[in-house]
C-alpha cells in the first residue's frame, strides 16, 4: 500500500469514527474538527522504524492507525470491546500497542512529554539509535514539563 493509499484508508476510518460518534454508539470524546491532522502524524510515522517509540495525546486514533494498528483494533476499543487494543478499557483516549511501539495517548495535557523524554533517554543509555516521537498540541506548550 502506498503512502497516499495509507492516508486515504486512515481518513476513511476516521470518518467512520466520526459517523459512529454522531449515533452515540462509540465510547469516546467528540474529536470532530481535530481529525483533519492525519497527514502530519502519518508523515512523521512513515519515517520511523518498527523499533522506534511513539507517545501522544488523547487524540490518538490517527496516529495509532498510521503506526499500523488495525482499524478493527481501534474500532473495537472505541466500542469498549475486549478485543480492542486496550481490552476495551481505554476508549478513545488511551490507544496502546507495545509491539508497535505505540505507547499510548495520555489524557492529562502535557503529561506524555516527560514520558517521551524518558523513552529517549532510555534509548541513549542503551546505546541504540532508536527514535522517540512525542506529540503534543499548543495547549500543552505552556506546561512546566514541556
Amino acid at each position: 500500500m502506498s503512502n497516499v493509499e495509507k492516508l486515504k484508508a486512515l481518513k476513511l476510518t476516521m470518518d467512520k469514527i466520526d459517523k459512529d460518534f454522531g449515533k452515540g454508539s462509540v465510547m469516546m470524546m467528540n474529536e470532530k474538527g481535530v481529525t483533519e491532522q492525519e497527514a502530519i502524524s502519518t508523515g512523521i510515522i512513515l519515517q520511523l522504524r518498527p523499533d522506534d517509540y511513539i507517545i501522544t495525546t488523547y487524540r490518538d486514533h490517527g496516529q495509532a492507525l498510521a503506526r499500523g494498528m488495525t482499524p478493527r483494533a481501534v474500532m473495537a476499543e472505541l466500542f469498549g470491546r475486549q478485543d480492542g487494543c486496550a481490552k476495551g478499557k481505554g476508549g478513545s483516549m488511551h490507544m496502546f500497542d507495545k509491539q508497535l511501539g505505540f505507547l499510548g495517548g495520555h489524557g492529562i495535557v502535557g503529561a506524555q512529554v516527560p514520558l517521551g523524554a524518558g523513552l529517549a533517554f532510555a534509548n541513549k543509555y542503551r546505546g541504540n539509535d532508536h527514535v522517540s516521537v512525542t506529540y503534543f498540541g499548543d495547549g500543552a506548550a505552556n506546561q512546566g514539563q514541556v
